[in-house]
């Protein structure tokens, strides 16, 4: 049974999960919801948190068409929403040590995808 890995940010603190045995935070939020009033708005700081955040699970991702690649790749079945300003964030071990991160930004051109994309299943941890 492994122990699920924490890590301390500005916000607050997050849970994450071990993939692959590489660390992983799923849906960290790097600014506030873009919804209502921020719809149109420069991003805005995330509020605070107190206690552990679930980052095991990914978040919605950005509201989108069906992909043009569906009759080759299947539906992309992945829950939509506005509020979707997050990071996918792997490090080989969410420690003091200083580590490499991997920050997954998804750059689809408003079209297709998501920074949660599985992109750590060749990712080993090292010590």
């Amino acid at each position: 049974m492994s122990v699920s890995p924490t890590a301390r940010t500005s916000a607050g603190l997050l849970r994450g999960s071990v993939e692959h045995g590489v660390s992983m935070f799923r849906a960290v939020p790097y600014a506030a919801p873009p919804v209502g009033a921020r719809r149109f708005a420069m991003p805005a700081p995330v509020a605070a948190w107190t206690g552990e955040r679930d980052a095991t699970r990914n978040g919605p991702v950005p509201p989108q068409p069906p992909s043009r690649l569906r009759a080759a790749m299947g539906d992309f079945a992945a829950e939509q929403g506005e509020d979707c300003l997050t990071l996918t964030i792997a490090t080989p071990a969410a420690d003091k040590r200083r580590r490499p991160d991997l920050i997954w930004l998804h750059g689809g051109a408003f079209w297709t995808g998501a920074g949660s994309e599985e992109h750590t299943s060749e990712l080993q941890s090292r010590p």
